[in-house]
């Protein structure tokens, strides 16, 4: 529910993305990378291993494995590297704004009565 709220305000807000822009497609890059290398690694051992239990389907069912392997690895780094200070940072940013509103909001109030 709050993703939904914070996509949005992003949405309405679009000054608060440029500062993310750059993240978003270094994180793209990254998990895209982490994908490829994986399929070049992993694919034919995860198709062996899946080949017990799939059979003659174990290179169908290997690629969503590997897709979402690779999400998972390029999110998990993607967050330790760079995400989680721009997470701090536009959350700071946001709370800023909205507070910076609150203030205006009562200041015209109290102008108009």
């Amino acid at each position: 529910m709050f993703k939904l709220q914070g996509l949005l305000y992003l949405s309405s807000h679009l000054s608060l993305l440029s500062p993310i822009k750059p993240l978003i497609i270094k994180s793209t890059v990254l998990t895209f990378a982490v994908t490829v290398a994986l399929f070049v690694v992993g694919y034919l051992p995860t198709v062996a291993v899946l080949a017990f239990s799939s059979g003659p389907l174990a290179f169908v069912t290997a690629v969503p494995v590997i897709l979402g392997a690779g999400s998972a690895i390029g999110l998990s780094l993607s967050n330790i590297i760079w995400l989680s200070t721009a997470q701090q940072d536009l959350f700071d940013e946001v709370r800023i704004r909205c507070s910076r509103d609150r203030h205006l909001r009562a200041f015209r109030g109290s102008l108009q009565t």
